[in-house]
């Protein structure tokens, strides 16, 4: 048999973090990499996305003749976000329903208002906006920048905190001020989406889901639930010099460390302590409704020798709605329990380090619940769990 392929959703327009990615062209082979276009917006009626349907797959057979049902594929249904809707000629497009700037989302967009600034300082104040915000310039010292859609800065952001429900894009950079010990840093980003960022030098950078920060990260703490990529997208080439990554699943990048061993933590795959308290409450639950079904069946005894008929089946009766309770919740627990593990040994396997160039000394490395330190110079090679124990491969 073929298996169906899965519903697929294809972006018909642009969005603002494609355009920093899109530097326009001049005479002569040349980029201007200010110039970054007009500012992407869309009018109402304009497409954004479409959905191609899944498909059923075709059943195969076996030397006998016998059909072989095809699995098919999971059909995903197009969502509209807030500022879009179906559009009511065809239900597989999304089109806007407002004038805005476009946001992609796993399975549909959404179209934000925009308020743009020449730079964010004493003279605008801070900036706390329902929408998307994109500043051309900078972001001052002190000021803070809090939004529900896309943050784009295209030049730097100096001893600022930016707070985004969507993603942050910074093009230039962010840098923050020499902290000692364990003061707070000044420079603050954190997203509930992706990260990007030229380099960061003294900054806490904090990301629900990937981070990529195009040059260098020094002496910055860094989180994200995926992946923390420092260098170009192909083969990265960056560097993190100091500082601490407190969460990741992966990371990439050329160096890690420096020549003179400043100390420099990985903690990977932390989400693994999360983990292993549920898997113990679940397996606590299901432990309780294992003595809770043992007293059922000693009280179904009891109830079977009641000399009253009518009595005997109304204590039945409820016994019987109190067992289909617990088999329900032990079913209920079984496939929770299942999820917990197999979420486990996912984040085990991926959870690694990838290092392009040098690892320096001072690293200290730890996944899960295992750590290692590192006291001298590796070349290129790949760090990750292997039963149970911190591996290295070249």
């Amino acid at each position: 048999p073929k298996e169906g392929a899965d519903a697929k959703f294809v972006r018909l327009c642009s969005t603002a973090q494609d355009r920093v990615l899109s530097p326009q062209a001049k005479e002569g082979g040349k980029v201007d990499m200010r110039d970054l276009g007009a500012i992407i917006t869309v009018k109402p009626g304009t497409p954004l996305m479409q959905r191609i349907a899944a498909t059923n797959g075709e059943d195969g057979y076996t030397v006998f003749g016998d059909m072989i049902p095809a699995c098919p594929g999971k059909d995903l249904p197009l969502q509209p976000f807030e500022g879009t809707k179906l559009d009511p000629d065809n239900p597989n497009i999304l089109i806007a329903d407002c004038k805005g700037v476009p946001v992609a989302l796993p399975r549909g967009m959404r179209v934000d208002d925009v308020l743009c600034f020449d730079n964010v300082d004493i003279g605008t104040g801070h900036v706390d906006f329902d929408g998307s915000v994109i500043i051309s310039g900078d972001i001052k010292d002190g000021m803070q920048v809090r939004a529900s859609g896309d943050v784009t800065v295209l030049g730097f952001v100096e001893s600022g905190i930016i707070e985004s429900a969507s993603a942050v894009t910074i093009m230039q950079g962010a840098i923050g001020r020499k902290r000692e010990d364990n003061e707070a840093f000044s420079c603050k980003i954190k997203a509930a989406r992706t990260i990007s960022i030229g380099y960061a030098q003294y900054c806490s950078v904090e990301g629900e889901q990937d981070l990529f920060i195009e040059r260098q990260a020094l002496h910055c703490d860094l989180s994200a639930r995926r992946l923390i990529r420092v260098g170009k997208a192909s083969n990265p080439r960056g560097k993190i010099i100091g500082g601490s990554v407190l969460n990741a699943m992966r990371i990439e990048t050329g160096e890690l460390g420096a020549p003179s061993g400043t100390k420099t933590r990985i903690y990977l795959a932390q989400n693994w302590h999360d983990l292993r308290q549920k898997q113990v409450q679940v397996s606590d639950f299901e432990k309780l409704l294992t003595t809770k079904s043992a007293a059922l069946k000693q009280a179904r005894k009891k109830a079977i020798k009641i000399p009253f008929p009518e009595k005997r089946q109304l204590l039945l009766d409820k016994i019987t709605a109190s067992e289909e309770q617990i088999n329900i919740k032990v079913a209920n627990t079984k496939r929770k329990k299942h999820l917990i593990k197999q979420k486990i040994t996912q984040l085990l396997s991926i959870s690694r380090v990838k290092v392009n160039e040098l690892m320096h000394p001072g690293v200290e490395l730890k996944i899960a619940k295992d750590s290692k330190n590192f006291s001298r110079i590796y070349p290129p090679h790949l760090v990750k769990m292997s039963e149970g124990k911190i591996t290295q491969s070249f």
